[in-house]
């Protein structure tokens, strides 16, 4: 592998050198804190596997700096509290947290990582505002702040936002004696900072020195900085973190207005380095974190614009899972440092695995960007996930990977997620572990549902797990059904059912002709490809398909999609994180979300259909009852996506002829990809 790679460069930015150009992305809970906000254990837990990685920079998450106590007077007139959203406690309000801090920066040195951290204050996602919000805009309520942050919003006077900037201010200098090496203002992101929501002209219609033109409404940052300076100097580095674009069109700021108007301000107020970030967690949720629908490098292009407008170091993010991509856009000249951030919670071993020469897709988990349960506790990581943890309480002990003092011949029966983990993890513990899977292929529900494009990031689970058994030699046999004569004849020591589950057709229509479940017919797809000439009329019930459901309309089948319950609930899978679900939604409902650029617009194939109680199917079509009225659709497909119960008819037959039999993943209990590495592990490592 040639390693004379771009990102592999050292760079300056204002006195500061990064060994590389690889940077881990801020998260908003990387680091934790302690009861108080302090460095604790788990703080420095909650780093060590990101310095492990090879970084070259950690930027850490917003860490408060505006004291609890801080009493400010409302607009009621009447003094209160800042309110304060309990999502990241790591504080460093006073002098006191300096100390603690110190044990962090000095972890970052010791492995050749530079630290910075961003600072700022929570926006209307924490009751805090710029401007009142405006009324129309019902997704507040109904998604993401609450009703009662809603109702709690408080716009901030003149007099508190001066306050402001000697907070952050303070802050910053307390950074650079904690031995940061760096600080950030984050004012991206808009409803989730209030430097964001002031930029941002959808947010900030103030008509006072703090708003009413891009000028007044970067005097906040102007002020933040000069103080900065005084306080910590001209020679230390400061970033700011803004949106590449505000995604909401003429509503808000464009990437050409980020370029015309509010880079030259930003450069002459002595920012030293643009970080790039993109729309909000509450409008435009694809932006900080695009799911799996979105192409990897899904804002790349617009970083470029960015970085041909300034003079100044661009950091650029944009779901990047690979070494190789990231190299080619640094060698392209579209930023200077570049951002991953779920990828190496997925893998910390990322960048040494390109290094060795290894194949990317095959020796790295490479993320899916599932954002369950919340990227930090990784869905395929099980090793780091309690390094990354910020729980500081309740974790349970890790079971042990070392090699078993009892080495048995352990049999997995099924190649799904869990099975395939299972087996890998019995491997590494000494056992003598063979595979079967009745199928010819193995992946099982993840390798189904990465068929179509707005899935298709699950199969990299099943690559990386396919490519890690047989670096382990373990026995893999395809084709292979498990009977009980042949688990007899093998006579393992240890039997694990791994058989997942199946979807549950209703009994009303499971004998018509092309009824299927979800899962056959994303095996089953090509029997039912649709051309102009023949939109195949597909019917599916169940709200859980709706991926395929618009899937199979971008195909160009004329779909519909029928559900027992309202147009709201979907998208309500407890899997469903909250940047898939509001995709879903802004294609399938009419909920009042800002529609600005083509993947936020409502289609109208597929036609859904709330309230829905499934009654039969014939020649004549499939019968149903809706608004007080039997009615009838013709079909060529039916569909049918809902409950799934457990593959677990071997268990009871198994116990009565192995010495040890255990079931895991779908067929102990039904579940996600999450909880089916999760219990491999936690069951194997005890073997």
């Amino acid at each position: 592998m040639n390693k004379n790679l771009k990102l592999l460069e050292p760079i300056t930015i204002n006195g500061m050198t990064l060994k590389n150009r690889l940077a881990n992305a801020p998260f908003g809970s990387i680091p934790s804190g302690g009861a108080n906000g302090e460095c604790s254990t788990n703080s420095l837990n909650n780093c060590r596997s990101l310095f492990e990685s090879g970084i070259g920079l950690l930027m850490c998450g917003p860490i408060r700096v505006v004291p609890e106590e801080s009493q400010f007077v409302g607009n009621d007139g009447i003094a209160q509290n800042l309110v304060k959203r309990p999502v990241n406690p790591a504080s460093i309000i006073d002098d006191s947290y300096i100390e603690g801090w110190k044990q962090l920066s000095e972890m970052a040195h010791s492995y050749g990582c530079m630290l910075g951290a961003q600072i700022g204050e929570w926006g209307p996602q924490g009751s805090n505002s710029m401007s009142e919000q405006i009324p129309a805009y019902e997704m507040y309520k109904s998604f993401s702040f609450g009703e009662k942050a809603l109702a709690d919003q408080r716009i901030w006077t003149i007099e508190e936002l001066n306050n402001l900037v000697e907070y952050v201010a303070q802050g910053t200098r307390r950074y650079k004696e904690a031995g940061f090496d760096c600080v950030e203002l984050h004012s991206a992101h808009s409803t989730g900072l209030l430097y964001a929501n002031a930029l941002d002209p959808f947010f900030n219609h103030r008509d006072d020195e703090f708003g009413g033109d891009v000028h007044r409404s970067l005097q906040l940052h102007i002020k933040t900085i000069k103080r900065m300076r005084e306080l910590v100097g001209d020679d230390y580095p400061i970033l700011i973190r803004i949106n590449g674009d505000d995604l909401k069109g003429e509503l808000g700021n464009t990437t050409e207005d980020i370029c015309k108007h509010v880079i030259p301000i930003l450069e002459e107020a002595g920012y030293d380095a643009i970080d790039l970030s993109f729309g909000g967690p509450a409008y435009t949720t694809h932006g900080p974190l695009p799911p799996m629908y979105y192409p990897r490098g899904f804002w790349m292009d617009k970083i470029k614009q960015i970085k041909e407008s300034t003079k100044l170091p661009v950091l650029g993010v944009g779901r990047l899972t690979s070494i190789e991509m990231c190299e080619k856009y640094l060698e392209e000249g579209y930023c200077d440092i570049i951002y991953m951030g779920r990828q190496i919670f997925a893998d910390k071993n990322t960048l040494q695995n390109y290094l060795d020469g290894k194949k990317e897709y095959a020796a790295t988990r490479q993320c899916i960007a599932c954002l369950k349960p919340g990227c930090i506790n990784c869905t395929l990581n099980y090793e780091d996930r309690y390094n990354l943890s910020y729980v500081e309480t309740n974790t349970p002990p890790k079971p042990t990977l070392e090699t078993s003092e009892n080495p048995r011949k352990v049999l997995v029966i099924g190649g799904g997620v869990a099975g395939m983990e299972a087996a890998a993890v019995a491997k590494i513990k000494g056992h003598d572990t063979t595979l079967w899977e009745k199928e010819g292929v193995l992946g099982g529900i993840a390798s189904i549902l990465a068929t179509t494009p707005l899935t298709s990031e699950f199969q990299n689970v099943a690559d990386y797990q396919i490519a890690h058994l047989a670096e382990l030699g373990v026995d893999v046999r395809c084709c292979y059904e498990a009977t009980l004569e042949r688990i007899k004849a093998f006579a393992p020591d240890v039997v694990i059912l791994a058989t997942g589950s199946s979807m549950i057709i209703p009994d009303s229509v499971k004998d018509g002709l092309m009824v299927m479940d979800h899962l056959e017919a994303m095996k089953r797809k090509r029997e039912f490809r649709s051309l102009d000439q023949f939109k195949k009329k597909i019917v599916i019930y169940g709200f859980t398909a709706s991926e395929f459901a618009l899937d199979l309309a971008e195909a160009g089948a004329d779909v519909t999609l029928m559900g027992a319950g309202a147009a709201s609930t979907i998208g309500a899978e407890g899997y469903m994180c909250r940047e898939r679900k509001f995709f879903i939604r802004r294609k399938l409902t009419d909920i009042n979300f800002i529609r600005r650029s083509g993947d936020t617009y409502r289609v109208y194939n597929p036609n859904v259909i709330p309230f829905v109680k499934l009654e039969g199917v014939d020649k004549d079509g499939v019968h149903y009852y809706h608004n007080g009225m039997h009615k009838t659709m013709p079909y060529d497909v039916l569909i049918i996506s809902g409950a799934k119960r457990k593959n677990d008819e071997l268990l009871e037959e198994l116990k009565t002829v192995v010495p040890e039999v255990y079931a895991i993943g779908d067929c102990e209990q039904i579940g996600t990809i999450t909880t089916a590495i999760h219990a491999a592990h936690n069951l194997v490592r005890t073997l």
